[in-house]
């Protein structure tokens, strides 16, 4: 509950299932029968790069702060950070995603809306 305490929010919230996921899950929905969903709900939200660094950022604070992060963890959130630094300077969204082995996604989110001045 770091995130939540900083008033950001957790990197949880940027995760979204790959389409295989999605696709077992409306599976296994349609199998019980009784439960309403459209195709739609499955879809990722896309998020605004600021919101991720803001997550990360506290993140390594933290971690710098406590040192009760490994160096291997802190390595990966520094990669992801530069990673949305650079969505962030191209107009980018993003959603975060664990692919299933095999499984390849495309990468041509919605550009964010520019502002103006």
């Amino acid at each position: 509950m770091l995130a939540l305490r900083k008033g950001v929010e957790p990197v949880a919230t940027f995760w979204a299932d790959s389409p295989a996921r999605a696709e077992s899950a409306k599976r296994t929905l349609a199998d019980l029968g009784d439960v309403d969903f459209e195709d739609g709900d499955f879809d990722p939200k896309w998020f605004d790069p600021a919101a991720g660094i803001a997550a990360i950022d506290g993140l390594l604070e933290h971690a710098a702060r406590t040192h009760s992060v490994p160096r291997a963890v802190r390595t990966e959130l520094e990669f992801l950070r530069r990673t949305l630094d650079e969505a962030r300077r191209r107009s980018c969204a993003f959603y975060l995603v664990e692919v299933e082995p095999g499984e390849e996604l495309g990468f041509a989110g919605p550009e964010l809306e520019r502002e103006a001045g």
